[in-house]
């Protein structure tokens, strides 16, 4: 299958070709811009994590899709104990191969907190700029 496909031997050890395995792994390679596709595990804990990675993959042009899975079943396809986050490399994961327009059809999340963040603070810089700016100095004012 895909998976199978996506792995290689390299002493002795089955490694992914041009799988980046892990958050930390996987978040600097798509701040470098290596990164085509990212795919993580619903599990993923502290949420806050999945939100960083969603903002640094949107950054850099990547597609993010979580899956409704375990690290463990994310993992194990690829000859791995777990996974929770994978980045599939441009270099090696082109527009045209089946694993990633497999997941380009999963729709990326919607993260609908940060969105409401977003117009909070819209929100409350329309209300700054139509207040006088003695009342923003005052104490008890809108800078406190």
């Amino acid at each position: 299958g895909i998976a199978r496909e996506c792995s290689s031997s390299s002493a002795g050890a089955r490694r992914p070709a041009g799988i980046v395995v892990g958050l930390r792994a996987t978040s600097r390679a798509v701040k470098r811009g290596e990164i085509r596709v990212v795919v993580a595990a619903s599990e993923l804990q502290p949420p806050l994590l999945l939100a960083q990675l969603a903002v640094h993959a949107h950054a850099a042009g990547a597609h993010l899709a979580v899956l409704p899975s375990t690290a463990a079943a994310l993992g194990q396809p690829l000859g791995l104990l777990r996974a929770a986050v994978l980045g599939l490399q441009s270099r090696v994961f082109d527009e045209a191969h089946a694993l990633v327009r497999l997941v380009l059809a999963v729709p990326p999340p919607q993260p609908c907190w940060l969105q409401c963040c977003a117009s909070r603070l819209r929100e409350r810089a329309r209300e700054a700029e139509r207040m006088p700016p003695a009342v923003l100095s005052e104490p008890g004012g809108a800078a406190e």
